[in-house]
């Protein structure tokens, strides 16, 4: 189906105000955050953006090994279709023999840049399924974008998203936390860190050429 099927949009809405995630629904995060297997009980999150393709973070991957995505009852088998280790982003392609679920609207991107304590909202698989924490922006750096949205393992590879009148942006791809140690354990710091977004759209730009002629 190519990558023409997931919708950006370019959102230049500076001054604009941003929305609490009351007006942003859980359930359509639920629909495009997915679980990404990547061996035993170990797992990262991905996002769906179109019905045969998921993004995910590279450094979540083992080398050779099978991968599978858990998509509403179905765990379909996932191939790499593309990567890029600077930006630590995988493109997976779904297998399967019936057609794929269709959901009511894939997640678009942030083109415009955050706003110092913007809210946001990390989106990522636990345990207990797709779960939001929230924080604010903090800043941007050559290592990506940091938020004090508090996010543990398995959230990688979901998306940092913004709520944007009523509708869910992704700000970038969770990538990683912080942690310290203190009293000889590690703790995390509440502080997150994502590939921006502006770097997610280069890739797939990349990875599907024919992609850049089509009508955002």
């Amino acid at each position: 189906m190519g990558l023409f099927r997931f919708l950006f949009a370019v959102a230049f809405f500076a001054g604009s105000a941003i929305l609490w995630a009351a007006d942003c629904k859980q359930q359509t995060v639920d629909a495009f955050v997915v679980k990404v297997h990547t061996g035993g009980d170990v797992f990262a999150s991905g996002i769906r953006i179109n019905p045969e393709q998921v993004v995910t973070v590279l450094h979540a991957l083992p080398v050779a090994a099978e991968l599978y995505v858990s998509l509403g009852g179905l765990r379909l088998k996932a191939e790499l279709a593309d990567s890029h280790q600077a930006y630590d982003l995988a493109l997976l392609t779904l297998s399967s023999e019936q057609p794929l679920p269709e959901i009511a609207a894939y997640p678009r991107m942030l083109y415009r840049g955050l706003r110092q304590q913007e809210s946001v909202w990390a989106a990522g698989v636990s345990p207990q399924g797709v779960q939001l924490r929230q924080g604010v922006f903090l800043r941007q750096k050559l290592s990506g974008v940091l938020s004090s949205a508090d996010i543990e393992g398995g959230f990688s590879g979901g998306p940092l998203l913004a709520c944007h009148r009523g509708e869910w942006m992704v700000a970038g791809l969770l990538r990683s936390y912080r942690v310290g140690v203190e009293r000889g354990q590690l703790q995390r710091r509440g502080i997150s860190t994502a590939t921006p977004a502006t770097a997610l759209v280069k890739f797939l730009f990349l990875s599907e050429p024919q992609w850049a002629a089509t009508p955002q």
